[in-house]
């Protein structure tokens, strides 16, 4: 979606300022009915919450394909996120509660993480820039698919998620330092490599550890709030970053200028990335007694 922005725009006619939008709507319509959605998995069953988020979500899929002005698409979006707020915590809730802790269930997290990452290609034609990201995502299903389940087995879900989060501040770091003003797409690409693995291997890791020791009428809000948690600080931490990049820049930065900014918030995102790779450590399983 954010690599046909540009094409949507010219299309259905948004202006600049409002083009965000597009984005925007469903992220709203996401985050604000998580928690709702979860508890309506809880409720109303995992199978039962699927089939309602998936017809919800193509019939809205289908109106935003028809959409020829803003107002329809924007609103399209919007009741897509409400689909998917539906669809999130009932996938993982069939994954955690229909198969067995162990083998089998990290199986079914790697295809979830798979499906995830296989879909990081969508767009409107824009086949140049889908392209680009073909490595990164590529090694995205690799980290979900391949060694997921390897590190699963042998250290765990604390472990993984800490060496998984760890990678990737290791990988945004080699991205920064591979940035210039004059740089081009090859150098960057070691590092946005290294980003798909080990964020196909966190990523999956998160919501393991999220359905962990949770009953299984709690599932779908586990989910929720997990996912809830990840929208509102992937929202503060953007803010943040930007907030950072643009420190001390005047209208007519120069691209050296850009560029430091965009190092200084990578190497804030590492920093604070590791920190999360150490937080991860901490985890401890619940008490018999809890």
């Amino acid at each position: 979606m954010y690599i046909a922005l540009p094409e949507i725009g010219r299309e259905v006619g948004f202006t600049a300022q409002s083009l965000q939008w597009v984005v925007s709507a469903y992220a709203l319509g996401f985050g604000g009915f998580l928690l709702l959605g979860g508890r309506l998995v809880d409720r109303l069953g995992a199978r039962r919450i699927f089939v309602a988020g998936a017809a919800w979500f193509g019939a809205a899929s289908v109106v935003g394909l028809a959409a020829t002005a803003p107002g329809l698409l924007v609103a399209a979006r919007a009741l897509q996120g409400v689909g998917a707020a539906l669809l999130f915590p009932a996938t993982l809730a069939l994954v955690n509660t229909r198969f067995t802790a162990g083998a089998e269930r990290t199986r079914a997290l790697s295809i979830w993480g798979v499906a995830g990452a296989s879909g990081a290609l969508a767009g409107y034609g824009a086949l140049a820039a889908g392209l680009g990201f073909l490595p990164q995502s590529a090694l995205a299903m690799a980290g979900s698919w391949l060694l997921l389940p390897v590190l699963l087995r042998r250290w765990g879900i604390r472990a993984t998620l800490a060496g998984g989060t760890a990678g990737v501040a290791v990988a945004i770091v080699a991205v920064v330092a591979a940035m210039s003003g004059d740089g081009s797409y090859w150098a960057l690409l070691p590092g946005l490599a290294l980003f798909g693995l080990f964020a196909g291997t966190a990523y999956p890791a998160v919501f393991a550890a999220v359905g962990s020791e949770v009953d299984a009428g709690e599932q779908g809000v586990a989910s929720a709030v997990g996912s809830t948690a990840q929208q509102v600080g992937g929202a503060m931490g953007l803010a943040v970053l930007v907030a950072v990049a643009n420190a001390g820049q005047g209208s007519g930065a120069t691209a050296d200028a850009v560029t430091d900014g965009l190092q200084r918030a990578g190497l804030a995102a590492a920093a604070v990335t590791l920190l999360a790779a150490l937080l991860a450590l901490g985890i401890r399983a619940r008490s018999p007694s809890a």
